[in-house]
């Protein structure tokens, strides 16, 4: 009995050996990187050499970046597209003939008579 299990412990042995001999040229292919040649890695921090920020908040500004000023809008503006925001949000959910029904509404009275006509379709 024991010379059994010993027996069947040494195949069993002899086995992983054989199987670790032949799945060798894998492990060498799976220890390769595996990004494609010809495509960067996505880097993580700041490049080494490059200095580090003096602001630890944001960097600053250089002189060539142009800032961007606000337009403004005058109130009468600002109620036509708070009106058509208005619009637009009621309208996304109606089906198709819903739509063609309050366009040709806004088109023939305005947007506000679109605006009310949706609100009284809407489900």
């Amino acid at each position: 009995m024991a010379n059994s299990v010993f027996s069947i412990l040494d195949d069993l042995a002899q086995n992983v050996a054989d199987l670790r001999q032949s799945l060798s040229p894998l492990l060498t292919l799976a220890s390769a990187p595996t990004t494609p040649r010809g495509t960067a890695r996505k880097r993580r921090g700041r490049r080494p050499g490059r200095p580090a920020s003096k602001s630890p908040t944001r960097p600053r500004r250089s002189a060539k970046v142009a800032r961007t000023t606000r337009r403004k809008i005058s109130p009468k503006g600002r109620a036509a597209l708070k009106l058509a925001g208005q619009y637009m949000g009621l309208t996304r959910n109606l089906s198709a003939a819903d739509k063609a029904q309050v366009k040709a509404v806004r088109e023939k009275s305005g947007v506000a008579a679109g605006i009310k006509l949706a609100k009284s379709l809407k489900k």
